[in-house]
């Protein structure tokens, strides 16, 4: 079996509160190749780790992220207990931990998104960058120009046209939802979102994915041990 990457989807979610730093932590700690985490704006424009609009779900608030600023964001606690950490942040922690895959949430303008990712990921150059993907392609054209050196990656869970977006825009991987996927890559390369079940992985790995977004990295590190 190929080399394939084994990636915490938003850290090690399934035993630490998701897109914390220790949640990347345990990640490493499990045995994960990268780390996948999710980027929004701020009101004032700090791009921060956090998957959902509003914080219903992780912190029983109501309020939307692209409504509060930074230090209102800095001063939240979610899950158990830890802060929303900056993409900063999350990239300082990625120099002596894994390389970050950075999902941009869309919502924000486009332009003004990849504008300010784009000068955080400047300001840290030490910063391990596996890829930055988003369902957007208007997202990832924008971060194309802002930061050319960098792999990106289009998530899509519609098989029957991803190959062709991700062909027009000109992206370096698909990242594929499980649910869609149809028993052979329809991109190379491709990598399946989001699996937690080892025999579900081994099976996708042998039909062709280079790689698989799970929550539970430490049950699929033992695919490689079984190897």
């Amino acid at each position: 079996m190929r080399r394939w990457q084994l990636i915490a989807h938003r850290g090690a979610s399934a035993d630490a509160t998701e897109n914390t730093l220790a949640a990347f932590t345990l990640a490493k700690q499990q045995g994960a190749d990268a780390v996948e985490c999710d980027v929004r704006l701020t009101r004032d424009g700090t791009p921060v780790v956090f998957h959902d609009a509003d914080l219903v779900r992780l912190a029983a608030r109501t309020e939307r992220i692209d409504l509060l600023n930074a230090a209102e964001v800095a001063a939240l606690r979610v899950g158990d207990g830890e802060p929303i950490p900056t993409l900063a942040e999350a990239l300082d922690w990625s120099r002596d931990g894994l390389p970050l895959v950075i999902e941009l949430k869309a919502g924000a303008d486009p332009t003004t998104l990849a504008e300010r990712v784009a000068t955080v990921v400047r300001s840290i150059p030490a910063a391990q960058i596996a890829c930055v993907s988003s369902f957007s392609p208007l997202i990832l054209s924008a971060i194309a120009t802002r930061l050319p050196g960098v792999p990106r990656a289009l998530i899509s869970d519609q098989p029957t046209n991803a190959e062709a977006t991700a062909g027009a825009i000109g992206v370096q991987a698909l990242h594929l939802a499980v649910g869609r996927w149809l028993g052979a890559p329809p991109f190379e390369p491709t990598l399946v979102w989001t699996v937690d079940d080892p025999a579900v992985a081994s099976r996708l790995l042998g039909e062709g994915a280079r790689g698989i977004f799970t929550n539970r990295p430490h049950l699929l590190a033992e695919l490689r041990v079984a190897a």
